[in-house]
């Protein structure tokens, strides 16, 4: 069952991103229910916030992010 509204993509903002344990977590969430959990630490949230005003750019960084966690499930 679907719901309307309900996106396809999670942000989790951790200070170290995640354990294992929540990593393979997300890999069966992603499997069984196609939803995809990108995980953001303090690294990524200072790189953000380093694009501040450059839109595409940051786009582009959190896009970079998605691919390499998709890549690894």
């Amino acid at each position: 069952m679907t719901r309307p509204g309900v996106a396809d993509v999670a942000f989790i903002v951790s200070r170290l991103g995640p354990n294992p344990q929540a990593f393979q977590l997300a890999i069966d969430y992603y499997k069984t229910m196609n939803k995809l959990f990108i995980f953001l630490n303090d690294t990524n949230l200072n790189a953000l916030i380093d694009l501040a005003g450059r839109p595409d750019e940051a786009t582009n960084y959190l896009r970079d992010i998605y691919n390499g966690q998709k890549a690894r499930m």
